[in-house]
């Protein structure tokens, strides 16, 4: 029974584990939440920026065709 109820705590409250993930918001009732997952071709583009094959201005112009908010340099993209 208190297995169970451990397991049910953790459920609703988050565990130890999700503590380094990216949070984006709060959401109802204060439960943070995820920030909405980025397409496939978003990926890829971050993962290229990362690992310097494109300059900022090749990254933005990707990103504009994509219809995606440019980079400004405040926040390294998420890979």
């Amino acid at each position: 029974i208190a297995l169970l109820a451990t397991l049910v705590v953790r459920a609703f409250t988050g565990s130890p584990a999700r503590q380094g993930m990216e949070w984006a918001a709060a959401g109802p009732a204060g439960h943070r939440v995820l920030p909405p997952p980025r397409s496939p071709a978003r990926q890829i583009l971050d993962q290229r920026f990362a690992r310097g094959e494109l300059s900022v201005e090749e990254y933005n112009e990707h990103l504009k065709v994509l219809g995606e908010p440019q980079y400004t340099g405040q926040e390294p993209p998420r890979a």
